[in-house]
């Protein structure tokens, strides 16, 4: 009986250790690798689609494909180291295509699945251009849809869709056809802006390599933007001449761009290539900032409309100047002789001489001291008005004199100017 007993015993260790065994070899297979590919990727209807199995861990000739189309088993086209599928599609109108592959590669491998969808476009018919629209997109861009009077403007086609170099293209000014600028490869087309106000159409027939046919257009329309500014400097109510800005003084700049409704369009301003948020929106013409270092600032100013008919970019370059300071006679019943800065002055002693210094571009908010000097000694301007100077002297005392003055800002001496004359009395 014990020895019956051993027997069983030990064909129950073997069969245990058969089992171990197996659950380890099972254990131990590798999962196949593989990608599924289609080619076309975007396969039209009626095309026939080629599927491949690419296998990453495995070799192909050594594994059993077995392929199915929309879960019916394709045993033809199944079989050892049969890795491509070849699809025919409804050529009558878009579809769904499910592929399913299991391979077997054989020892020391587990079987596995892929699966890839396929969708076909529909067929390009009249009333469903969908391919031909993609071969032969393109837009039509004008380098300044509104330019000055007289400004060269071009218009050119944007393209990714095909060989630009390759298509023919029929160019029109008004519906006329312009034949000496049209042709193949002819992409471009160069015209000068019409009369302010005009406007012109430029259009193009483009025929792309693959045959098809499309036409786009633009609008060129004059419209000029006259751009103004204007320094707050101190200037003689005589002076003919524009107020310049110096440092610290505060500009304006002004677009009046001649469209209907400008206060309606949208002003992005910027300064030195950098937008100027705060100062932009609809409506606001205008810019005012100080000049804050002697360098010339570049002031621009993008104007739109709504609509997008009008799109205007202009900019200018404003530097600061340095202050001057002039003398000038003042006389009795005349007033100021502002005819020419005094350099040279000659006249009669015994009577009193009156001058007046006049400063020119400093900003009219500065608070402006003025020191006179006669010949080496600094001097007081009659007061209550420090800009002004009389010179007595004693009847027939011949003399010369050297007469200057400085012109400072209280609140920044370095912005200063400078004049001097030569006073003769005979």
């Amino acid at each position: 009986m014990p020895r019956n007993h051993d027997t069983k015993l030990a064909y129950i260790l073997a069969f245990a250790a058969i089992l171990v065994a197996a659950n380890w070899f099972a254990i131990a297979q590798t999962a196949p690798l593989l990608t599924l590919s289609a080619s076309p990727e975007l396969p039209i209807a009626g095309d026939t689609i080629k599927i491949t199995a690419e296998p990453t861990n495995f070799t192909a000739t050594s594994t059993n494909f077995t392929w199915f189309k929309n879960d019916e088993r394709l045993t033809a086209a199944s079989g050892l180291g049969k890795n491509t599928l070849l699809v025919a599609t409804d050529p009558d109108g878009a579809e769904l295509i499910r592929i399913r592959l299991e391979v077997n590669p054989g020892k020391g491998f587990a079987s596995g699945t892929e699966a890839l969808n396929i969708y076909t476009l529909a067929p390009p018919s009249p009333g469903n251009d969908i391919i031909g629209g993609i071969a032969s997109d393109f837009t039509l861009e004008a380098s300044n849809q509104s330019p000055d009077v007289g400004e060269a403007v071009s218009a050119e086609v944007i393209t990714f869709a095909f060989d630009k170099n390759a298509a023919n293209y029929q160019w029109y000014i008004n519906g006329a056809l312009d034949r000496a600028q049209s042709g193949r490869g002819r992409f471009r087309i160069s015209l000068a802006a019409p009369a302010e106000g005009a406007a012109k159409t430029v259009r193009v027939d483009v025929t792309a390599p693959g045959g098809e046919t499309r036409s786009k257009s633009v609008i060129v329309q004059t419209a000029s933007a006259p751009f103004y500014w204007w320094a707050d400097t101190t200037t003689p109510y005589w002076y003919k001449g524009k107020a310049l800005p110096s440092i610290g003084g505060l500009v304006t700049v002004m677009a009046l761009p001649n469209v209907r409704g400008p206060a309606q369009l949208s002003y992005q301003w910027q300064i030195n290539d950098s937008i100027a948020s705060q100062v932009s929106g609809a409506g606001r013409q205008t810019y005012s900032f100080r000049l804050a270092v002697p360098v010339e600032e570049k002031i621009g100013v993008r104007m739109r409309d709504l609509a997008g008919a009008f799109d205007k970019t202009v900019s200018l370059g404003v530097g600061p100047v340095d202050p001057i300071a002039g003398i000038y006679e003042l006389r009795p019943l005349r007033g100021i002789a502002y005819e020419a800065l005094l350099r040279e002055f000659s006249a009669s002693s015994g009577e009193p001489h009156e001058f007046i210094a006049v400063p020119f571009f400093f900003p009219r908010t500065a608070s402006l001291i003025y020191r006179w000097n006669l010949n080496g000694k600094e001097i007081i301007g009659e007061p209550p008005d420090p800009w002004r100077f009389i010179l007595t002297s004693s009847p027939n005392t011949p003399a010369v004199d050297g007469l200057s003055i400085i012109t400072e800002d209280a609140a920044q001496r370095s912005r200063r100017a400078s004049a001097a004359a030569t006073i003769r009395l005979r």
